[in-house]
């Protein structure tokens, strides 16, 4: 028996647009052929999937399809293309160590939002007005969307045939 690709054995249409699942299996051939260890193979995967996506996506009038994905997989180098897509950030200088200030005198008095019990009855009137004012809004709509229900259900029973 000759030796046939995959694509010949499945009888695919070469040029097909390749499915996202392929994009990544060429993706993690490409992390295997430009990585040293498994754990570098895992993040050039993500890279690369990302890369593939993103030049499919650039290049929708002649996208990657089935037969550009048979010769991925037989190439033994990333091509060139993809390869320079990668980059990678710069690492953050490290925080330099802030000097903490020295205690304040306590004579300075700590702005703090008023405790419950400090608030005044007017205060909790008002917010109690508004809560209630947007539970009554709130239950108007309910009933308005409950009766629309009922009007809708009593049409479907006695249109049973639609």
């Amino acid at each position: 028996m000759q030796h046939m690709n995959k694509a010949e054995l499945y009888n695919t249409d070469n040029n097909r647009v390749a499915t996202a699942k392929q994009l990544y299996a060429v993706a993690r051939h490409f992390a295997k052929i430009q990585s040293k260890t498994d754990a570098e193979a895992y993040k050039l995967t993500k890279v690369f999937g990302a890369i593939m996506m993103k030049f499919n996506a650039e290049h929708s009038a002649t996208p990657i399809t089935h037969g550009d994905i048979a010769k991925f997989f037989e190439l033994k180098k990333v091509p060139a293309k993809f390869v320079e897509q990668i980059t990678s950030k710069a690492p953050k200088a490290s925080p330099k160590p802030v000097a903490k200030e020295k205690a304040k005198p306590e004579t300075q008095e700590k702005k703090t939002a008023p405790k419950a019990s400090e608030q005044s009855l007017t205060d909790f009137k008002a917010r109690l007005e508004a809560i209630d004012a947007r539970f009554n809004k709130v239950e108007k709509k309910m009933s308005t969307m409950e009766a629309k229900l009922d009007i809708l259900m009593a049409w479907l029973e006695t249109n049973p045939e639609l």
